[in-house]
């Protein structure tokens, strides 16, 4: 029993410490241990526990076909189990109907949820997380059962409010899905703004650093596409693009820690994109959150994800821009200067061949490449630069009279020594 245990228990450990190949063998040493005819439910039940340890190590090694074997075999044993826990042949279940719609087999996946019996669980946490999947299930694309999802996400997200769960992991999971469901089952954007609303709501209250960051992220993400559905079908107003705005502003935080942590993916990269210059075109001021770093992690995503030319683009200008916030720049001789300056120089070029060329960003890309130019001692080069960083500044939709200013003086420079040459 022991050896049971000790093996068990590191296959756990190694699995949550992201080791899961360690994970696996760990928990092979529990099968070879535990005799597979037996009908002890100890042995039985740790044949199982090490099965679904096996199952979640193997879908993270993306072997989902393995893990399907494994969480077969071990709903198998469960339900031959004397002594099983009402919500382990539960979880299995849901768990191998979430791979199945994974791999489009949503048919499968629907009658392992019905299988779950989750109407019968008592209201736990545990419950109201199965729930929530199973709604995901449901609620998926390929499924399409609008209601079905609604109701188990209403249910777990009363078992949830009644638990007082704290942090309230599945409740802003239930709210944020119940959101997405409305919007696609009931087409009311507005009602599901309220919902993603009352979710913030919670977040405020117990901390960003204490949820998800990853949940954090798809809730923003699922409210800014509402926002863009509304921003589409209604009258544009600036009230409403003020509202996009802010569910893109709130991202930030979580995306940047995921962006840390190497867990974004490309969709995440343009959401933070997004929220970066929608903010810089009203204040010609980068977020606090970007960093060269991150700019290299996001231009490496949006690249490798083939995401549209004027996207990559932008990754570069803003990781030209924040190395023109180093102590050297402008100059020439310095080499991470010169690394911004081929960054802005390479956006702008695509920005300028796609027609994207009256922004604020455009203007001071075409400033700062200005600088180094006059640092070169190329006049008429910085003049050019100058004279266009002007016009388009002047003409945004929020001036900013010191860059204005700025790069006017810069201009009166640049020809004032072409005219004494």
């Amino acid at each position: 029993m022991q050896d049971y245990v000790r093996y068990y228990s590191i296959a756990v450990n190694e699995y949550n410490r992201g080791h899961y190949n360690e994970s696996l063998a760990a928990a092979d040493k529990v099968l070879e241990i535990a005799n597979a005819n037996s009908d002890s439910n100890h042995e039985l039940g740790y044949r199982s526990s090490s099965l679904e340890v096996k199952a979640h190590a193997y879908d993270a090694l993306g072997r989902r076909r393995d893990a399907i074997s494994c969480l077969e075999e071990a709903i198998g044993i469960d339900e031959r189990r004397t002594d099983a826990d009402e919500g382990q042949v539960a979880t299995s279940c849901v768990s191998l109907a979430i791979i199945l719609l994974q791999l489009n087999e949503s048919e499968k996946a629907v009658a392992y949820c019905e299988r779950a019996r989750l109407s019968s669980l008592r209201g736990t946490q545990l419950t109201a997380k199965l729930l929530n999947m199973a709604a995901v299930v449901y609620g998926s694309s390929a499924v399409n059962n609008y209601e079905k999802a609604k109701t188990l996400l209403i249910r777990a997200k009363k078992i949830s409010e009644t638990n007082k769960e704290d942090p309230p992991h599945q409740l802003l999971i239930s709210i944020r899905w119940l959101g997405y469901m409305i919007v696609n089952g009931e087409d009311d954007s507005d009602k599901a703004l309220e919902m993603y609303e009352s979710c913030w709501r919670l977040i405020e209250k117990h901390g960003q650093d204490y949820l998800d960051q990853e949940e954090l992220y798809h809730l923003v993400s699922f409210a800014s596409a509402t926002l863009g559905d509304l921003l589409v079908d209604d009258e544009f107003t600036d009230e409403r693009v003020d509202r996009h705005l802010k569910w893109l502003t709130r991202g930030i935080r979580p995306v940047a820690a995921l962006l840390d942590r190497n867990a974004a993916d490309a969709a995440m990269a343009c959401s933070y994109l997004a929220a970066i210059y929608l903010a810089f075109e009203t204040s010609l001021a980068i977020d606090k959150t970007a960093t060269i770093e991150r700019a290299r992690t996001l231009l490496k995503l949006v690249t490798e994800g083939h995401m549209d030319l004027q996207v990559c683009a932008s990754a570069e200008w803003l990781l030209g821009y924040l190395h023109t916030r180093t102590p050297n720049w402008p100059d020439a001789n310095d080499l991470s200067a010169m690394r911004g300056y081929k960054h802005l120089r390479s956006a702008l070029k695509i920005l300028d061949a796609s027609g994207q060329n009256k922004s604020a960003l455009y203007g001071v890309g075409r400033g700062l490449v200005g600088e180094v130019h006059l640092a070169k001692g190329d006049l008429a080069r910085a003049a050019a630069d100058f004279k266009v960083a002007v016009s388009i500044l002047e003409g945004t939709a929020h001036p900013n009279n010191q860059a204005v200013d700025r790069y006017r003086k810069l201009y009166a420079k640049a020809t004032q020594g072409r005219e004494e040459e």
